[in-house]
């Protein structure tokens, strides 16, 4: 999961999925790091660092789920599906929370992106 900020939706998937689940968490802030003591691997970056996403690609390897409920900006978002689409294994899935925001003003909207997310390109 993209951005875990507390930790609570983690929890949800643990008692989901099963104790056996690998649970991974990526977030922008490094207290997100106490939650290893969980039971969770715990990455700490920028969801629009391509950087990030070859590091973390390497260190993984292949997922089955990708959760975006990170950074709300259409950039973020854009981001995490360019690059997670090659961590997904064939018949995983992708999904974005919170596209709603596409239309707020402070999320920096409309932005460069809009027109894509309007022409469902």
């Amino acid at each position: 999961e993209v951005g875990v900020f507390n930790g609570g939706s983690l929890h949800m998937w643990r008692d989901y999925f099963g104790e056996k689940a690998r649970i991974i968490g990526i977030d922008f802030n490094p207290i997100a790091l106490e939650l290893e003591k969980d039971g969770f691997e715990i990455y700490i970056g920028n969801q629009e660092s391509s950087d990030f996403w070859m590091d973390l690609k390497s260190k993984i390897g292949r997922v089955d789920i990708i959760l975006d409920d990170g950074g709300h900006k259409n950039g973020q978002q854009i981001a995490t599906l360019y690059h997670g689409i090659e961590l997904i294994k064939d018949g995983g899935i992708i999904a974005v929370e919170d596209t709603h925001t596409s239309y707020f003003r402070r999320f920096g909207n409309p932005s460069p992106f809009h027109l894509l997310t309007i022409l469902r390109i």
